[in-house]
Parts: structure tokens; sequence; C-alpha cells
């Protein structure tokens, strides 16, 4: 392991001892159990009589298994599982046989398994919001669908895949409730451009709460207003990329317009993040 790193190394063999299930867990000890039981590689277990194939990063683990060794009740674990879901910190699947948890990012945070190392790249923003590269070198199976971003052509590595994963421009995931936002943005934006990039701005949007994602919402609309002046000016619209990076929706909240000079502003903001990411 390289000296100078964020890791600290833990042995698997903790989350066996009797002492760590010995009283009731707080939310911090159940994000960290939840990292500690899933898959370091891909395997699988059974449960009356099936196998339940797990990739590297997800654990099968049931609300019943959890709320007993949590000493939780099964209600708390679901309002619990339900916040991680909301926070793209997981993806939560359940069948008849049990409930499958994949960690969202979990090579970010993991030894990479060919080298024994941590990546290069370590996480900057706090664990409770995505942040961080993709896991793109394993498909993860859940419930009957499957996502294999390697079989994605590149020129289509940003499209939507079964409805649940988007790819950014940087090919980081946008997932749960991070994705169904960034949605309901783009449709009130309404400018079809570069769709890849505006992911990714929305991406680093930290702390993105339902009343922020209103505020934001309501802006672009006002935007997609207004770009029609605009373009009969003859200004150039901003992409939606320029315009989350900008934060132009604490502009339209204070009563702000853009005119001309602004446009021109939000060209030079645009161009330079395109630099930027090239």
């Amino acid at each position: 392991m390289k000296q100078g790193t964020n890791y600290f190394v833990c042995n698997r063999s903790l989350f066996k001892n009797p002492m760590w299930y010995a009283e009731k867990f707080t939310k911090g000890q159940a994000w960290i159990d939840l990292f500690g039981n899933a898959n370091h590689s891909p395997g699988y277990f059974e449960k009356h009589g099936q196998r339940v194939e797990l990739e590297r990063g997800q654990t099968g683990r049931s609300i019943e298994t959890l709320a007993k060794d949590w000493k939780w009740s099964r209600n708390k674990v679901k309002r619990f599982l339900k916040r991680l879901v909301d926070d793209s910190m997981i993806d939560h699947k359940t069948n008849h046989l049990t409930s499958v948890i994949t960690i969202c990012n979990y090579d970010k945070f993991q030894f990479n398994e060919k080298t024994n190392e941590p990546p290069n790249e370590l996480p900057s923003e706090p664990p409770n919001e995505p942040s961080g590269e993709p896991q793109t070198k394993k498909k993860r199976i859940i419930s009957n669908k499957e996502i294999k971003p390697k079989s994605i052509p590149q020129k289509k590595i940003a499209e939507q895949i079964n409805g649940e994963v988007y790819l950014t421009k940087k090919k980081r995931k946008l997932t749960g409730k991070r994705l169904e936002t960034f949605l309901q943005f783009w449709s009130a934006f309404n400018y079809q451009k570069d769709k890849a990039a505006a992911a990714d701005s929305w991406f680093d949007i930290p702390e993105l709460r339902p009343s922020l994602v209103e505020t934001i919402c309501t802006a672009a609309k006002v935007e997609a207003e207004n770009r029609g002046s605009l373009v009969d000016k003859g200004s150039t619209p901003i992409y939606a990329q320029g315009w989350l990076t900008a934060r132009r929706w604490e502009d339209e909240a204070t009563g702000s317009t853009t005119d001309t000079g602004s446009s021109k502003a939000q060209e030079s903001i645009q161009k330079t993040q395109d630099y930027i990411n090239s």
C-alpha cells in the first residue's frame, strides 16, 4: 500500500467478531457494516436452494437480517436504506429470496483488486453525497436487469441504461434520487445540448436537497422562457452545463434577467468549462 493515502487497513474478520454486534448500532456503524460485508469479488450464495449472484460491492442481506444484526426495528432499517438510496450511496433491490444492496462507488473506497493498492483519486466529498469514479469493469446482477457499461459504444456512452443509471461525460454514474432530480432539471431547462456534460455539473452539486432542486428547476424554467428573446437578439443560449456551473439559478432567484452582456459572460464560462473538460 502506498504511503500518504487516506486509507487504513481493516481485516474483514472484524465483522465476524461477536463484539462488533454486541450492542445497538449507530447509523455510522451500520454504514461501515454494509461496506465490510460487501463482496470484494464476484461470488454467490444459496438461499432456499436457489443461487443468488453477487458482484463486487454487493451484499445480499434481508431487512430481517439487518434488523437482527444492528438491533434495530425493521422500519428503522427501511428508513435508513431509503435515505442511502435517496443520497445515491447505495442501490437496493429486493426479490422473493432476499434483498441485494449495491454500494455506489465501492471501488472509490476499496483496494484495487489487480494492484492491491487504493485508486489514485481519493474521495473529496462527504460520503453522504455521490462522488468518485464509477465501477465500469463489472456488471450488476439485480433481479432480471443487467447493466453492462463496457458494451456501450463510445459515442453513446452517456445514454441512459435500463432507466436506472445515466453515465455522465466523465463516465460517472447518476442513480437513484440524483438521477431523478437531474431529469427533472433537464426537462425544465429544455435546451437539448450536451446532456452528458450537464449531468457532470449536476453530479457535482453538493447537498442537493428537495428545496434546492425546486429552486433550480423553477429558475431553469425561467431561463427556458427567456431563451427565445436572447436568440432574437443574436445571442447564443447558454448550455445547461455552464448554467449549472455558474449557479445561474441564484441569479433567477434574486430577480436578475439575462441580457446580451450576461449572455456573453455565460458563453465565456461555457468555453472555459469545455476547455477544462476536454
